[in-house]
Formats: C-alpha cells, sequence, structure tokens
C-alpha cells in the first residue's frame, strides 16, 4: 500500500529530471550544429 502511495511522487521528479536531460542534451547539439554550420558553408 505505501508503496502504491508513494509512486506518483517518485515519477515526477524522474520525468522532470527526464525532460531536463532531454533538453540539456537537445541544447548540446543546436550549439554543435550553429557551430558546425558556418563551417560547412
Amino acid at each position: 500500500m505505501k508503496g502504491h502511495i508513494n509512486a506518483p511522487e517518485k515519477v515526477s521528479p524522474h520525468r522532470i529530471l527526464k525532460l531536463f536531460n532531454l533538453m540539456a542534451v537537445f541544447g548540446l547539439l543546436g550549439q554543435g550544429f550553429w557551430l558546425q554550420a558556418p563551417a560547412l558553408s
């Protein structure tokens, strides 16, 4: 019972961390792309 009640509280931070990780990865990819774009053209 306790595990089920605590489950949502554990899932929320995990989701936020996942979203934060995705944003960080996309940010790094975007930086790399914008840095390489002038060199490619």
